[in-house]
């Protein structure tokens, strides 16, 4: 991981100090005003003024508000937990969201008996039923156990082990923990309360379509907004800002959960759908079903997507298998361009290949 990370920093960071005019400072900046920068390089203060500022700080781990969660030596959030030296034998996870079902997935493959604690009484619970169901499976499979309607009361440190609290009187012990309960924006240290820049309803930063928030010339792109948390947004934000296009142009995000296999989805449920008056049609097919899958030997998941009977136009899919992260991008340009669903089901696939089930998808 440290190769890869300091090799992909290495080569972002050549791509910018090459660029004329660009100096690049390593300090924590602050806002003085609107305008004014104050920026702590080692035992330096830095001031700075410019007459456009652009704020792209990202997001932090939210810590859930639980006894002695800070105390423990033995509880890491999603950062942190990257830089451990010793593999825990058993991992608990607070939060079965895409971070903490991601985690949980990594660390299973290493061998590490993992637990996760979700307050709700399912996971996954904005996506289709079908695919729920299936990651369930899976991780049942996998020897992951899940505690739902799980309430975290308390957290307790020996020399070796973590002792989790929860639902009253209940008490487990791991290893480690993982802090995976979200993320929010990272804006604490900007000391945004010495300028007019407003907020969200998120807590993020406040910005119009076309990024700039309610002080001329300041803008801020990518997770600080408070907004979709992925890398490829704040790649789309630089667009907005080179003139591209603006927010209002930006449809059908695509996601993807990587975990195994990866789950990938772009557009709408059937049930958002159906919320929404579209009539609609609906074609699921097994990855078991899938040439290529017995290839792989990997016949886990389901495909799934939901058409629109009055113009066959795609309101969405979600994937579930190998390879599910390239094909789902696929999907997305379809709907973009108002490609109909017959163009894929019509479309000539390479074989054997999991793209080429986009035929049977959209028959």
């Amino acid at each position: 991981r440290d190769v890869v990370v300091e090799k992909l920093n290495g080569a972002n960071y050549q791509n910018l100090a090459s660029e004329d005019h660009v100096d690049i400072i390593f300090g924590q900046a602050s806002f003085k005003n609107n305008y004014e920068l104050m920026v702590s390089v080692d035992n330096d203060q830095l001031e700075i003024s410019a007459p456009q500022i652009f704020i792209n700080t990202g997001s932090l781990p939210i810590w859930p508000d639980i006894p002695n969660i800070k105390e423990c030596d033995f509880v890491y959030d999603s950062t942190m937990i990257q830089e451990l030296e010793n593999q825990p034998q058993s991992l608990a996870i607070i939060g079965a969201g895409p971070i903490g079902l991601e985690f949980a997935n990594i660390y299973q493959k290493l061998g590490s008996k993992v637990t996760l604690f979700e307050a709700n009484s399912e996971i996954l619970r904005n996506e289709e039923p079908e695919i729920r169901q299936e990651v369930m499976k899976i991780f049942n499979d996998q020897g992951i156990k899940i505690i739902f309607d799980s309430n975290i009361l308390g957290i307790n440190c020996d020399e070796s082990q973590v002792h989790l609290r929860f639902n009253v009187d209940q008490v487990k012990s791991f290893d480690a923990v993982l802090i995976a309960t979200g993320r929010k924006p990272a804006i604490s240290s900007l000391k945004l309360e010495n300028t007019d820049i407003q907020l969200n309803e998120r807590n993020g930063i406040k910005t119009n379509e076309y990024l700039e928030t309610n002080v001329p010339n300041i803008f801020a792109l990518g997770d600080v907004r408070g907004k979709e948390q992925f890398t490829y947004m704040s790649l789309d934000d630089s667009r907005i800002i080179n003139g591209h296009h603006t927010l209002l142009n930006r449809q059908n995000i695509p996601y993807s959960i990587f975990i195994d296999p990866v789950l990938s989805r772009v557009g709408l449920t059937l049930a958002q759908a159906q919320e929404q008056g579209y009539s609609t049609k609906v074609n699921m097919i097994p990855v078991s079903k899938m040439p290529r899958s017995h290839v792989n030997q990997d016949q886990r998941g389901l495909f799934k997507a939901v058409i629109n009977l009055a113009n066959n136009q795609i309101l969405g899919a979600s994937l579930l298998g190998e390879g599910s992260e390239e094909i789902i991008n696929i999907i997305k340009l379809a709907m973009d361009h108002q490609i109909p669903a017959e163009a894929l089901a019509n479309q000539i696939f390479t074989h054997p290949t999991m793209s080429e089930n986009l035929n049977d998808l959209f028959q």
